[in-house]
């Protein structure tokens, strides 16, 4: 028997204990976030999922991750794109003394120094069902939704994402700057896509030139 219930995550998941399990037993979609076929052919694979008669319920982080709850991130539209009806689902955190929202680098630490925490309160409400009208685009509807879970939350929108995050710290790394550097603004990418048609590795590509560049000069990165 097919499970009822199936979503979407990071494949770096896959390789916490016991987590891997139940996502295989669920059928969930792996994807890896850093390729951009993985990310299309993850896209592929919903898209067939929820075209199927007597489709699962299909879960999706559209925020991409976990983020602090001190806003609620933008939104990825990929599965706004299907115009199916939408079940938004508002997540409150109560933390201990571990936050379980970081960014984490190594999933199966993460996984680990999570247990060591005896309680991870956390209230799941989940809002009136929604469609897409029939004049909205994707993205109207991917922040509709968005702007309801905010209101739900009592917390601000922020145009920031999590791929934001991600060039902040492979900027970082290429310019071999400390993991505590706050003085790097943080990218705006959905802002580049929108404005010059550059996504998370196409800005990642053009740090990379902009390396190659100053280190043919004989330039450091901070003289330029």
């Amino acid at each position: 028997r097919r499970p009822c219930h199936t979503g979407m995550a990071e494949i770096e998941t896959a390789s916490i204990p016991m987590v891997a399990q139940v996502l295989w037993a669920l059928e969930f979609v792996l994807v890896d976030k850093s390729s951009s076929e993985s990310r299309a052919k993850a896209g592929k694979e919903m898209t067939a999922k929820l075209s199927e008669k007597d489709a699962p319920q299909f879960l999706v982080f559209a925020e991409g991750q976990t983020s602090d709850g001190r806003q609620v991130l933008a939104f990825k539209d990929g599965a706004f794109r299907l115009g199916h009806t939408v079940q938004p689902v508002a997540v409150r955190y109560h933390r201990s003394s571990f936050d379980p929202t970081n960014n984490p680098d190594n999933m199966v630490w993460h996984f680990i120094r999570a247990t060591f925490d005896l309680h991870h309160g956390m209230e799941v409400e989940f809002l009136d069902v929604t469609s897409k009208d029939v004049d909205e685009t994707p993205a109207d509807f991917a922040g509709r939704v968005r702007t309801t879970i905010a209101e739900s939350l009592k917390v601000p929108l922020s145009n920031h994402s999590h791929d934001d995050q991600r060039l902040q710290r492979r900027c970082r790394k290429l310019y071999k700057r400390p993991p505590d550097d706050l003085a790097w603004a943080m990218p705006e990418t959905r802002t580049c896509k929108l404005l010059l048609g550059l996504n998370l590795d196409d800005c990642t590509d053009a740090a990379r030139a902009y390396v190659a560049r100053t280190e043919a000069s004989d330039l450091d990165v901070n003289d330029v």
